[in-house]
């Protein structure tokens, strides 16, 4: 009896999911006979968040054959297509809707990530750029002062970030990437104005006393970047490594090397692995002539700090220790990547020419 119960509830559920399904695709056919565009719009959108992307493109295509210059419908079949890894078709119709509407800012913004996510960052910008032209929103400069930044291309993602912000004065990580493309050119007074700024904004925050205190000591500002510092130490619980390797720089740049060696230190009980604080020790080591000391800590600088790899000053001092230590086609090798991370600097090139002559250096 009890298997005979079963079995019935079993079909009773299989004939009611039919009943149900039939049912649902009885009521998509009805909306999809409908020409009111808006109303298509609509459920195209419902439907869009519950990710039924067959159902989507459906209604977008119905939409298209209504007006064919409907710019929501392009672009929801573009995401569409995108949610179902159909990236061949997307395009497409990307290009499609763009010869019919090439003034759209979204579709020029869709075709420029489309681009960018492929991997293609530079042939992004100029849809981005007309998106942008087109409608200017943060968002959009956001976007694009992120791409400069990645390719390089420094001064115009810093007109972007500058764009970001003249639209939205509060947009923190507008005048964060400022700061670090500014940085990147060796503006480091421009980077210090971005996060004064965000210190006067959110004055609570340990994070941007750090920065400034980082900027500062660049620009040999040393008592204010002392004073930030300790201010960004005193407003936390737990400094972080980078707190108590930024006061070890500072003294590093005043050559109070005792106090900049006990910070270092203090760095690398919180973190042993933190790249930058070896890098530190690269430094105060030299000055105090442990060439051991420069090699071991040259070395976990690099294995454990990414930025290593363009710090051209690291590079120089590692050699220099190594070809003090009688190790010379090292330290030719090293030299040689210094010198090819700063070609200009030609300090490196004639150390290289002593090396190689076996002078002293």
């Amino acid at each position: 009896m009890k298997k005979r119960y079963i079995i019935s509830a079993a079909l009773i559920l299989v004939i009611t999911t039919s009943c149900i399904a039939f049912a649902n695709a009885n009521n998509f056919e009805k909306e999809l006979a409908s020409n009111n565009t808006q109303e298509l719009i609509n459920k195209a959108l419902s439907y869009s968040k519950t990710n039924q992307n067959n159902k989507v493109l459906k209604i977008c295509d119905k939409i298209i054959t209504l007006e064919p210059k409907n710019e929501e419908a392009y672009v929801l079949k573009v995401i569409s297509l995108t949610n179902t890894n159909n990236s061949k078709e997307a395009s497409i119709v990307l290009n499609q809707a763009l010869e019919k509407l090439p003034n759209s800012s979204i579709l020029n913004m869709q075709k420029g990530m489309f681009i960018a996510k492929g991997g293609n960052l530079k042939d992004a910008i100029p849809y981005l750029k007309k998106s942008a032209e087109i409608e200017p929103t943060d968002k959009i400069y956001m976007v694009l002062a992120n791409i400069y930044s990645d390719t390089q291309d420094h001064k115009n993602a810093i007109a972007a970030y500058t764009k970001a912000i003249e639209l939205n004065p509060k947009l923190v990580k507008a005048y964060v990437g400022r700061a670090k493309d500014c940085g990147d050119i060796g503006d480091y007074k421009c980077s210090l104005e971005n996060y004064e700024i965000l210190k006067k904004m959110y004055p609570n925050n340990p994070l941007y006393y750090h920065m400034t205190s980082l900027y500062k000591t660049n620009t040999k500002d040393l008592d204010g970047a002392m004073a930030d510092i300790d201010k960004a130490i005193s407003m936390v619980k737990k400094p972080e490594a980078a707190f108590y390797s930024q006061k070890a720089w500072v003294y590093l740049e005043k050559k109070e090397y005792k106090e900049a060696i006990k910070y270092a230190k203090e760095a690398l009980k919180i973190n042993p692995k933190d790249g930058y604080t070896q890098g530190l020790l690269v430094c105060m080591a030299y000055e105090n002539q442990n060439y051991n000391m420069v090699i071991d800590a040259a070395q976990k600088s690099i294995k454990y700090d990414e930025t290593s790899k363009f710090n051209h000053v690291l590079y120089s001092l590692y050699a220099k220790a190594l070809y003090k230590t009688g190790k010379k086609e090292e330290a030719i090798e090293k030299i040689e990547y210094a010198i090819k991370i700063a070609p200009e600097n030609k300090d490196y090139q004639e150390t290289k020419a002593k090396m190689i002559a076996g002078e002293e250096i």
